[in-house]
């Protein structure tokens, strides 16, 4: 219920905002849509566990790893121009999270260009949604953040190309492997389970302005 009235509010400011213009009759809200391909590199790993064995006695783990692993991931957005050097874009798609598992993330992403130049501009983004995923102990969804910079190409009125480097932050529930049996732990005897995800993230982002 939450997601969706984010979703709801995000339409509905579009939507009011796109009728305003500028002092010059030009169009102060502009739809845009994209198509972004990269790699996120997962440097560190910190797992917290806390489950029953079979047996009764607790099996407790804090464990912080350096864990390099490569996912790739697809996103698409529809977003709106706030003027001349803020954007605004709501991001979905398919990625991958961990070895084995992948998810559907959903985020709200804000950019902003401080430096335009003749031929592109210099670009600031940050953001932050949930990831609905796949192939773990918990399908809820879980929280996911990302920040970085960027450089946009000008390639004509309408399509502009987006170089991006960056942070990504995700987090997951692994399957936990009981030590008494050697068999998934059964979620009624888990207290905890999280496994945060950090890395770096290199994309590429087709952008569409009409």
């Amino acid at each position: 219920m939450k997601m969706r009235t984010v979703i709801f509010s995000i339409i509905s400011s579009v939507m009011v905002l796109l009728p305003l213009e500028t002092g010059a009759g030009e169009r102060f809200a502009r739809i845009t849509a994209s198509l972004e391909w990269g790699s996120t590199l997962r440097l560190v790993r910190h797992d917290i566990h806390c489950f029953r064995s079979y047996f009764g006695y607790l099996v407790p783990e804090d464990d912080f790893s350096v864990n390099p692993f490569l996912n790739g991931e697809i996103l698409v957005s529809v977003g709106v121009d706030l003027g001349k050097y803020v954007n605004i874009s709501l991001y979905g798609g398919y990625e991958g999270i961990d070895r084995g598992c992948q998810g559907f993330p959903i985020s709200l992403r804000t950019t902003v260009t401080p430096i335009i130049l003749q031929s592109g501009a210099v670009i600031l983004n940050a953001g932050g949604g949930v990831m609905i995923p796949q192939r773990t102990a918990r399908t809820s969804p879980v929280p996911i953040a990302l920040g970085g910079v960027g450089y946009r190409f000008f390639i004509n009125r309408i399509l502009t190309v987006d170089l991006l480097l960056g942070y990504r932050f995700a987090s997951m529930a692994p399957v936990l492997t009981d030590p008494d049996t050697a068999k998934p732990v059964p979620q009624e005897r888990i207290l905890r389970n999280d496994r945060y995800l950090h890395g770096l993230n290199l994309s590429i982002a087709l952008h569409f302005r009409p």
